[in-house]
């Protein structure tokens, strides 16, 4: 497997948080072999997460689907899919997901890093989804990768831009699979208690060992789920001071600008 030991810091021309490039260019060929040409209809904002890029690094098959994360406002996309003659779309039921919240929580969208979900099906019933980020970082890059930033373990927190450069956004996703171990995102916080036991049982049935504690992992979602509910609270806030001063600019400037008796 070629891999870099060290994986080397990278500077972009956006400014975004954690990311490390990896030496691993070699994904690019597996996932064209496996997906045809989905690598190829990408757009800018758009970037590979999820299994296969972590079932890659592990050296093992890719056995489940392809998934592309870009911003919201992101049409190209879609668009490049929608009009490829190698892939049709197909109902993913539904194709806006509000996932259960930690712990019983209930359904929230606080914490879900999924705003939008389209689903494309190849002649070899292969299957991308297009996902739409649910991210509000200023930095369209880093709202991008948002749900992979999020995602309920490590080893999971790598990705692939449209260049088919590959890079660890989330902190040792290399080392995790490198090793074929489970442990838990730090930075997860949409973690319901059942789906996270049904996904370590199918990926420990594919040689991964879990290391992870179910109850400190929900404890830790738990603790997630409530900052960002007070972040996207504070966010709500802020917006809406925003479009009053917006609107008070806007009179004063009327007022003044409003002919004297």
């Amino acid at each position: 497997m070629r891999i870099a030991n060290k994986a080397s810091k990278i500077k972009r021309k956006e400014e975004l948080k954690y990311i490390l490039e990896l030496d691993a260019d070699y994904i690019t060929e597996l996932i064209t072999e496996h997906f045809d040409d989905a690598l190829d209809l990408m757009s800018p904002h758009s970037w590979v997460y999820g299994g296969a890029i972590r079932d890659a690094l592990a050296g093992l098959p890719l056995l489940g689907d392809l998934d592309l994360t870009t911003i919201a406002e992101d049409t190209i996309l879609y668009k490049n899919f929608q009009e490829s003659t190698k892939w049709a779309e197909i109902d993913p039921k539904p194709k806006f997901i509000n996932r259960k919240g930690p712990s019983g929580a209930g359904k929230s969208e606080i914490t879900n890093p999924i705003g939008g979900l389209f689903r494309f099906k190849n002649v070899s019933e292969r299957i991308v989804d297009v996902i739409l980020s649910s991210g509000h970082d200023a930095n369209p890059a880093e709202r991008a990768l948002f749900p992979a930033r999020s995602v309920d373990f490590i080893c999971c927190g790598a990705v692939m831009d449209v260049n088919g450069r590959v890079y660890e956004v989330v902190p040792e996703a290399l080392q995790d699979c490198k090793n074929r171990v489970l442990r838990y995102n730090p930075a997860c916080a949409n973690a319901d208690e059942e789906g996270l036991v049904q996904r370590i049982k199918m990926l420990e049935k594919r040689g991964w060992k879990s290391e992870i504690n179910i109850k400190k992992a929900l404890t830790t979602a738990k603790a997630n789920f409530k900052k960002a509910k007070r972040l996207e609270e504070a966010r709500k806030s802020a917006v809406k001071i925003g479009k009053q001063h917006t609107l008070v600019t806007r009179l004063s400037g009327a007022d003044s600008s409003a002919p004297g008796p």
